[in-house]
């Protein structure tokens, strides 16, 4: 993963479980994360996305309607097409689809844009 994608308060995997990025440091050619409940400062390269699911949607607040996730404040709405979740905002039934998400952090980032709030589980 690349520091520019993550900021503090995403989740990512980290030795196999989930953890919460507290900070993001970058110095020279390098960028390294600090975790929340801990000090260590891997490598991003060590740390692993984690990937959108239905369920991850729904601990996120975002509401099943038929044929996608809806989070009202938004109007942001996802639909899995294959194993792809296209993304689009708008009050009709098309919205305008503008992105491929594919993990939980991409959502998290986008969601903070649109509103300045935090996406936490």
């Amino acid at each position: 993963m690349d520091a520019k994608e993550v900021r503090i308060g995403n989740y990512v995997y980290f030795e196999g479980e989930v953890k919460e990025i507290g900070s993001v440091i970058t110095a020279w050619d390098h960028a390294y994360v600090n975790f929340v409940k801990e000090m260590n400062i891997p490598a991003t390269f060590l740390i692993i996305p984690i990937e959108l699911t239905e369920k991850r949607l729904l601990k996120f607040g975002f509401i099943k309607r038929e044929a996608y996730f809806v989070k009202e404040d938004t109007l942001l709405r996802l639909a899995q097409i294959g194993n792809k979740w296209h993304c689009s905002i708008g009050e009709d039934d098309n919205g305008f689809i503008f992105r491929i998400i594919e993990s939980v952090h991409e959502i998290q980032n986008l969601y903070f844009a649109l509103t300045g709030k935090e996406l936490t589980l």
